[in-house]
């Protein structure tokens, strides 16, 4: 017998990373949306995130939102559950995330596509009690559901041979769509 024991985490900064471009599907895209606290406000729109975006293969950060986070989530442990507090003025409108963390989350996000084989949704924190560099979490990875999900289109036969291709030009002379 056994007794599994976890540690709540004390999110400083979380959130959710994926790794393609979830409005696009490009592939060569991790899109990153943090905030302070918890990623429970990220996760349900409470809070608009900072985003970021970097380059897959190149491994660089190519586009950033700052966002201005005026609450966030944490764990209070005198009430042993986790309470909205309004995150203050000199915190609210700067980066939650060092452009270090952005690529920690990053390299996590293609680690799990990797050993995955597919592109990925994944859910991260940053530990404040452990030390720094063992402190980013993979809380949850799923595989992502949007574009996996679309069919590819077929790539079309614009040059038929023989029979077809006569037949074809016969009722698209000029090769329109009509």
């Amino acid at each position: 017998m056994s007794v599994g024991v976890q540690k709540m985490v004390k999110a400083r900064t979380a959130g959710v990373a994926m790794s393609l471009d979830p409005v696009t599907g490009d592939r060569t895209r991790i899109v990153i949306d943090a905030s302070w606290g918890l990623g429970e406000l990220v996760v349900s729109g409470v809070v608009t995130p900072d985003n970021y975006t970097v380059e897959k293969v190149l491994e660089e950060i190519v586009d950033r939102k700052i966002s201005d986070k005026h609450v966030e989530l944490v764990g209070d442990e005198t009430l042993g559950e986790a309470i909205e507090r309004d995150v203050p003025d000199e915190r609210r409108t700067i980066s939650c995330l060092s452009d270090a963390e952005i690529m920690a989350v990053a390299r996590l996000a293609k680690r799990l596509e990797k050993r995955n084989k597919c592109p990925q949704d994944v859910e991260w924190a940053f530990d404040a009690d452990l030390p720094e560099g063992e402190n980013l979490l993979a809380l949850q990875s799923r595989p992502e559901t949007i574009w996996s999900q679309k069919k590819k289109a077929k790539p079309s036969n614009a040059y038929a041979t023989g029979m077809m291709g006569i037949v074809n030009t016969l009722n698209n002379p000029l090769g329109s769509k009509t």
